[in-house]
């Protein structure tokens, strides 16, 4: 029984030192040695060394942290996908043991929110050694031609790569200096008619006003600068009742509101407002 008793106050006493060596003395010591560097520092403004005495307090406290226990150790990154690593890393600038408090997570943010695949950046520094980087990357969605170079861009028109960009030839091509930044409106739209979405091979931005949308087929699709969603509902609807797509037809325009102009090969020009009604 009372070897039970000696066992048990053992342990009490094992876990009351395992706290102290663990937090208690660690950060009383932390406490003593950066109240010291700020009287001392405070010294140094008073006696006019204002910049010294900033340099001093700043590098005493990191000092103090990091023998405190609050050093880098590892660097968590979630949700990177294409987004360079090598350009986190030199962002980051942390090598294991530097002081975990003196990494700034804000300016990290900003700098990675520049990288062009993140969308947006979640950074923090979890003690007391851990720095934390969640990433949301853009979706490439479309190609874009432009000045000779093919680029990879997301819906909102931002440009991810011009690397190994044409390894994406499954999507559409842009074409035109302001394409990419009128593509979201046309996106959302095609994406509701997969039979129209799947036939689209370029997408031209003609005069920096309205689509031209070539087809697999090499048949063009005229859309107006106004009501494209009209447009295009007339077309998918075009489709599935007549097999529009399936003609012999050279463009088919659509920039008349509610109607459906084909023009062939030879020149003739046929209007379907009959078929759509």
């Amino acid at each position: 029984m009372s070897r039970r008793k000696f066992t048990s106050k053992k342990t009490i006493r094992s876990k009351i030192e395992y706290i102290w060596e663990r937090y208690i003395k660690r950060y009383l010591i932390m406490g003593g040695a950066l109240l010291l560097a700020v009287w001392f520092g405070s010294w140094l403004w008073l006696g006019g060394y204002v910049k010294q005495a900033g340099d001093y307090v700043r590098e005493s406290f990191f000092s103090v942290t990091e023998d405190a226990g609050l050093s880098v150790t590892d660097v968590m990154i979630e949700g990177r996908v294409n987004t360079d690593l090598a350009a986190i890393k030199a962002i980051i600038n942390i090598v294991p043991g530097d002081p975990l408090l003196s990494f700034n997570p804000e300016t990290a943010k900003e700098q990675i929110e520049k990288i062009s695949w993140v969308k947006t950046a979640r950074v923090e520094r979890r003690l007391p050694d851990t720095i934390y980087i969640q990433l949301q990357e853009r979706r490439p969605e479309a190609l874009w031609y432009d000045d000779r170079k093919t680029k990879l861009i997301d819906v909102e028109g931002a440009v991810l790569t011009s690397k190994n960009a044409s390894s994406y030839g499954d999507f559409i091509t842009l074409v035109g200096d302001k394409a990419p930044e009128n593509f979201q409106e046309l996106f959302v739209l095609i994406r509701a008619e997969d039979q129209i979405e799947n036939r689209i091979r370029r997408a031209v931005f003609v005069k920096d006003r309205r689509w031209d949308l070539v087809l697999d087929n090499d048949v063009v699709v005229s859309l107006p600068e106004k009501d494209i969603a009209l447009a295009i509902s007339t077309l998918a609807k075009a489709q599935r009742d007549e097999d529009l797509l399936a003609r012999d037809v050279k463009r088919i325009d659509l920039r008349q509101p509610g109607r459906i102009i084909l023009q062939t090969d030879r020149g003739k020009v046929e209007d379907l407002i009959p078929l759509i009604n």
